[in-house]
């Protein structure tokens, strides 16, 4: 559900949809995680009609509920700024490091995350006038695998990773890698032209 959302948003941009993924996350984070490895046990933390609280890591024709997870708050992490939710993905990635790279087939999801790690997220932020929306929607048309794209709209900054990113005046896009932003650019070719300078020195 919290995917779905995530997914919801970054077709709409409606940031409810953001919001609300961010309210559920939080309410996993508190009643589902083990707080002494960081995954996430099956079952909540009140239920005790079971004799043991399970924790599902492995990709089989269903993806593991704990890389999902580890997906969903890496997002969130960026969106909302919380760097202790980065840690934990990190955490989760890096004890699982030896497992993934030995058996890749059972791990697929936990791979992509991996590769998430070593060659970064495209953070994208697009704020400016009312072309905001139609230079979002030339960006969502294009591969571009580990992506994020939040735009301000209206010049509403409804999310920690739009602070100061905002003019009246032009329309500027951001591309940020680990919330370190290079200087805004103002048309989608520029902002192709430096993901591929940017992936060729990751």
């Amino acid at each position: 559900f919290i995917q779905s959302c995530i997914e919801l948003y970054a077709i709409t941009f409606n940031p409810t949809y953001m919001h609300t993924a961010h309210e559920y996350c939080k309410y996993v984070m508190d009643y589902f995680v083990d707080k002494e490895q960081s995954f996430f046990y099956f079952t909540h933390v009140q239920q005790t009609d079971i004799i043991i609280r399970k924790k599902e890591i492995y990709d089989g024709a269903m993806p593991s509920a704990n890389a999902i997870m580890a997906k969903n708050i890496r997002l969130l992490s960026l969106v909302y700024n919380k760097t202790e939710w980065a840690r934990q993905v990190e955490l989760m990635v890096a004890t699982l490091k030896e497992m993934v790279v030995k058996y890749p087939t059972s791990f697929a999801n936990w791979a992509m995350l991996m590769l998430g790690q070593v060659a970064g997220i495209n953070e994208i932020t697009v704020s400016g006038g009312p072309e905001t929306v139609d230079i979002c929607k030339n960006i969502q048309q294009l591969y571009m695998p580990n992506r994020l794209l939040v735009p301000v709209i209206s010049g509403i900054s409804s999310f920690p990773i739009l602070d100061e990113k905002f003019s009246k005046s032009l329309t500027l896009i951001y591309l940020c890698k680990n919330q370190a932003c290079l200087a805004p650019l103002n048309s989608v070719e520029d902002l192709m032209k430096m993901i591929e300078k940017t992936d060729h020195l990751a």
